[in-house]
């Protein structure tokens, strides 16, 4: 029996960059950890480049990840101007740019994709964009998937279930194309002479549609919750438990 479903799904990551900073977030030699969150202070009449990058971040619902998402970035307690010798042509060279990509596996990523900052200055606060998966990177996982389906499982929409079999059949279907968003993460890069910067929240909102069985067996308790499917832990020959 198939029904049908428009699942709506949002979340709000806080990423500290303050005492204790969040784990897996990374970030450029440049910076340097404080009370108050990274810093940049460097002498007068010096500039430089710098970066932060979040974590591998899930989506949801874990039985049938998104395959376009919306990602509204803000970034805390940002300063430009830390001390008196700040001056305005420090200001005036500040600039920072957002980056998002996705994966699936948390080992196969697209490129970086830009973010749009909200405001005409070169250095904002606030970023957005719009991430979709093309039709033709689904071509391969949906024909294999009519595969899957004929091995009777358990719950043949739970498309976390289907990649795990993926991972022990057909493998490679990874290297080439990214079918669904089941990762993204978050990148900030710019240049300046001082700056701080205390965190970063990661928005995302998505809906997924179309028909959906109904399990054989118990529903999986974890179907609504986040992606989990990491390749590096699912060994050729076996699949591993969630």
């Amino acid at each position: 029996m198939a029904l049908a479903a428009q699942v709506p799904a949002s979340s709000s990551t806080l990423l500290s960059f303050t005492d204790p900073i969040t784990p897996g977030v990374t970030w450029a030699p440049a910076l340097h950890p404080r009370i108050a969150g990274l810093e940049l202070l460097l002498p007068p009449n010096t500039m430089s480049t710098f970066w932060w990058q979040s974590p591998p971040m899930p989506t949801r619902p874990s039985w049938r990840p998104p395959t376009g998402v919306k990602i509204d970035v803000t970034l805390i307690g940002l300063e430009t101007t830390l001390d008196d010798r700040s001056t305005t042509s420090d200001t005036t060279f500040t600039y920072d740019h957002a980056f998002v990509r996705y994966g699936a596996d948390r080992v196969h990523w697209s490129s970086w994709i830009v973010a749009k900052a909200d405001g005409p200055t070169l250095t904002s606060s606030r970023f957005d964009t719009w991430i979709q998966v093309p039709a033709v990177a689904r071509e391969q996982y949906e024909a294999l998937m009519q595969e899957w389906w004929r091995t009777n499982p358990s719950w043949s929409s739970d498309e976390d279930e289907f990649c795990r079999w993926l991972a022990v059949h057909h493998r490679d279907v990874f290297d080439h194309d990214i079918p669904l968003l089941g990762y993204v993460q978050v990148r900030v890069e710019g240049s300046a002479r001082s700056l701080r910067v205390g965190g970063m929240t990661v928005d995302q909102s998505s809906a997924v549609g179309g028909l959906q069985s109904l399990p054989r067996d118990v529903r999986r308790p974890t179907a609504d919750g986040p992606w989990t499917f990491d390749l590096n832990l699912q060994g050729r020959g076996r699949v591993v438990d969630r």
